[in-house]
């Protein structure tokens, strides 16, 4: 079944809900999750971003594991 493209576009005026907010909290740190459990290794993640960005690689993995965590530690779900 292919998919269709959606736009969203997000006035920079409006105030977005908290509602929004927090699923996009939700999906990144699910996406993250995903990423490290059925996607490459953390490893490799980390010698991505490492490459993109210059970071060092105990910031990124302090990063990729707060992201994960952003469920847990943010949300009542």
């Amino acid at each position: 079944m292919p998919r269709t493209r959606v736009a969203v576009v997000q006035d920079p005026e409006e105030v977005v809900s908290k509602e929004v907010l927090a699923k996009a909290i939700c999906d990144l740190s699910d996406g993250v999750n995903k990423l490290l459990l059925n996607g490459l290794n953390e490893k490799a993640v980390v010698v991505l971003l490492r490459d993109s960005t210059g970071c060092s690689k105990g910031t990124i993995k302090r990063v990729l594991q707060a992201m994960a965590q952003l469920r847990t530690d943010y949300t009542h779900d």
